[in-house]
């Protein structure tokens, strides 16, 4: 049985490589680490840092401070790290504000954050004029392309908002996440001083294994000549390897936990399972991907470092070869950087191992990779505005205590360096908070643009209230998407659904594997054919379709099949219902639904009760005759639809019966007559048969007609049940005698029993 993509549970993890946008699969191999070998590595490389840092390198700090003591900069230090926590604190605050107010009026910040932009172009503009005419112009183009820019995405604002305050919800839903990303600051700066301790400690062993080193360190030089010099490659990789794992890290946990809650109403312990998942099967993607980065890293720091040495020794060549390679590192790194945030995301998702989550990004990027990176683009200029804007508040409560705090700060230092000083950790502490959290935002962002590519109806059972908004925008933007989404588990596009292979891809998706999953759990439910022979289970449903029909109407009756048998149908429907209002209603203008509910008891006692009327004597059939507004009975040749070519009147008659009108309605159009029926004595069943009869196929329509309200933007239906009886009277029209003209029918569609 196939099933929807769900987040992989702790120790039970998908595997492969799926297409973006249709990875619905069940398969559940046994748990494994993906990528082992890196983790491994990772965790021996690990031991080796802890062992030079907690031997050479300690035992060096020890003899250092035991030589140079200072209780001056002790006190220093430890009176600045009060400062700076009490400034990490406001930080947090004004931090998780800013999530508040981007959940309350996103799009209005994304629109600010635009035009901010632009406002600092000309602002630089004029203030360049001053100094550098051409600088002026330089910074005046900056802006045009900056609104060339926000014309440009226009219609995509609503798109972008509307992810970036689901993905602010999904967060603030899951409160610990936010106390997790502090704990992983303490962690990542525990690693950085553990690192520097054990870059101390090996520093320190060559320099005791070179007998020229004080000769060496006298030129400016290290010890330990070119042995160390690619000891240090390794250590710069090291450290960037570390800071990277923790990092991304994080970013699986909190696609983990975004993921969990898309799927789930209720996600107490989404956070604790992510974060488990993290660190262990999918550890090891996390450390291959982390390696490459970090090798770019450092290959872009020691290249920086030739150029800057180069500099220094007036060598103009070399200088512009090594900025050059760095130029090209940095792009190829931020490129690596951002692909590989899309990737964790996958193995966040699914536990995919990361060379299947770099192909399901490939895939991703093939098929949306515009949208994805504008709406990244959009999101994270309103984000990085926001953390200049903590950063700055941060800044300024800094520069008040150093101002007015009764402390004597130039006991240690100048007052005025103090003031900078706490005004510029002030900022740091900020900017750096909120964009730590600006981080968390944009990978539950990658979360839900993947989860709704993958399994959008999930959301809508677990979420209704943030999925109907999310839905509006994509049915804005990219309606076409929403088939991709819903329709492409089983391998078709919008594309597909038209030529010759039209009827077999439409099988295809018939066979959508929440439609195979539904009918394998409900095998007890009964549907039938086209032909009407009961049927039962997925297959006899999807097989037993018709494949000579025309393919609009075989599409039509594929999807109202799939979905009307249970509740399948109130969440698959309202996705396809673009789809068949146009090939359905528009090109043929008839489907074939099934699995409706009605009872077949009632139908057959409708018809019964037709019968009876019809053959009554027309005096009796004239006691119920139709009033101004068409309740009751309609006699033969009463209407003629089609005047320019019959010469009597349709050859049937009718009845008509309406909703009762409500006492408050009395007074509006169609509603201030009541409904006409026959003798109690003559038919006695009449009323209730019909009644009820109405009553359950205006449940059925209406359901129906509001999907297509909704689709065409048009206000809600009534309806109408109207009973034709046609006589046996042979149509000519030669002679103008036709049983019903052509015409269009009253309402905006005609279920005919």
């Amino acid at each position: 049985m196939l099933g929807k993509p769900e987040p992989a549970p702790p120790g039970n993890h998908r595997h492969g490589s799926p297409p973006p946008v249709h990875s619905m699969r069940l398969e559940k191999p046994a748990p494994k680490c993906n990528d082992a070998f890196f983790a491994i590595l990772f965790v021996g490389h690990l031991v080796a840092i802890a062992y030079f840092a907690f031997t050479s390198g300690l035992d060096y700090l020890k003899h250092f401070e035991s030589e140079h003591p200072s209780q001056a900069a002790h006190k220093s230090f430890t009176m600045v790290l009060g400062v700076s926590g009490g400034l990490i604190g406001f930080a947090v605050v004004f931090s998780a504000l800013w999530i508040q107010v981007l959940m309350a009026c996103a799009e209005n910040m994304i629109r600010f954050a635009l035009w901010m932009n632009v406002g600092m172009m000309f602002g630089f503009a004029i203030m360049s004029m001053f100094v550098n005419p051409f600088m002026g112009l330089f910074f005046l183009l900056g802006a045009a392309i900056n609104i060339c820019y926000i014309n440009a995405v226009q219609n995509r604002i609503a798109f972008a908002s509307a992810h970036l305050k689901l993905a602010c919800v999904a967060l603030s839903n899951h409160k610990s996440i936010f106390a997790l990303a502090l704990l992983f600051i303490f962690v990542q700066v525990a690693w950085l001083v553990t690192w520097s301790l054990s870059a101390v400690g090996v520093y320190q062993l060559f320099r005791s294994a070179d007998p020229s080193c004080e000769q060496e360190e006298s030129r400016g030089e290290l010890c330990g000549g070119a042995g160390f010099n690619v000891t240090i490659f390794f250590l710069l990789v090291s450290v960037y390897w570390g800071q990277q794992v923790i990092q991304n890290v994080m970013t699986c946990t909190v696609a983990g936990t975004v993921a969990t809650w898309w799927y789930n109403a209720r996600t107490e312990s989404a956070v604790a399972g992510s974060l488990y998942r993290s660190l262990t099967s999918s550890f090891g993607s996390i450390c291959f991907g982390s390696l490459i980065v970090a090798v770019l890293q450092a290959l872009r720091t020691i290249v920086r470092t030739i150029k800057n040495k180069a500099a220094e020794d007036d060598n103009v060549a070399l200088a512009c070869v090594a900025c050059l390679a760095e130029c090209i590192l940095n792009c190829i790194e931020s490129l690596v950087e951002y692909f590989n945030m899309w990737a964790y995301t996958y193995v966040g998702i699914y536990g995919f191992d990361f060379r299947s989550a770099g192909k399901a990004v490939m895939q991703l990027f093939d098929s949306r990779g515009w949208t994805a990176v504008i709406n990244d683009d959009l999101s994270s200029t309103a984000l990085s505005i926001g953390a200049f804007g903590v950063g700055v508040l941060t800044g300024v409560i800094g520069l008040v205590v150093a101002k007015f705090a009764p402390v004597d700060w130039t006991k240690n230092t100048t007052g005025i360096s103090f003031v900078v000083i706490f005004g510029g950790l002030g900022f740091i502490a900020g900017f750096s908070m909120a964009m730590i959290l600006a981080n968390l935002v944009i990978t539950a962002l990658h979360t839900i643009f993947v989860c709704f590519a993958e399994d959008p109806v999930s959301f809508q059972r677990s979420h209704p209230e943030h999925y109907n908004e999310l839905i509006l925008t994509w049915r804005h933007f990219q309606p076409d998407a929403l088939v991709a989404a819903y329709g492409s588990a089983s391998g078709v596009t919008a594309a597909q659904l038209q030529g010759a292979d039209a009827v077999t891809n439409a099988i295809k998706l018939c066979q959508y594997p929440a439609c195979q999953a539904f009918f394998a759990s409900l095998a007890s439910l009964k549907c039938t054919d086209a032909a009407g022979n009961p049927v039962s289970g997925a297959s006899g449903v999807c097989s037993a379709l018709p494949k000579s029909t025309g393919v609009s109407t075989f599409l039509a009756s594929a999807l109202t099949r799939v979905g009307s048998c249970g509740r399948y149908m109130s969440y698959h429907i309202p996705i396809f219902v673009d789809l068949i209002y146009l090939k359905a209603c528009m090109d043929v203008g008839f489907f074939y639904l099934e699995g409706h509910r009605i009872p077949i008891a009632l139908q057959n006692a409708v018809y019964e009760q037709m019968k009876q009327f019809f053959h009554l004597p027309e005096t009796e059939k004239r006691k119920a005759s139709a009033d101004k507004n068409m309740r009751g009975w309609a006699p033969m040749y009463e209407e003629t639809l089609d005047p320019a070519h019959q010469s009597k009147g349709d050859t049937k008659e009718a009845y008509h019966v309406c909703r009762p009108s409500l006492p408050d309605e009395v007074h509006l159009p169609l509603h201030d007559t009541d409904n006409v029926f026959p003798d109690a004595h003559t038919l006695p069943q009449f009323k209730a048969v019909t009644t009820a009869y109405f009553n359950a196929m205006s449940a059925l329509g209406l359901h129906v007609a509001h999907l297509f309200a909704d689709a065409a933007g048009s206000p809600g239906p009534m309806a109408v049940l109207r009973m034709l009886h046609y006589n046996a009277e042979k149509s000519d029209l030669e002679k103008g005698v036709i049983g019903a003209g052509a015409h269009a029918d009253y309402g905006n569609f005609f279920r005919n029993c």
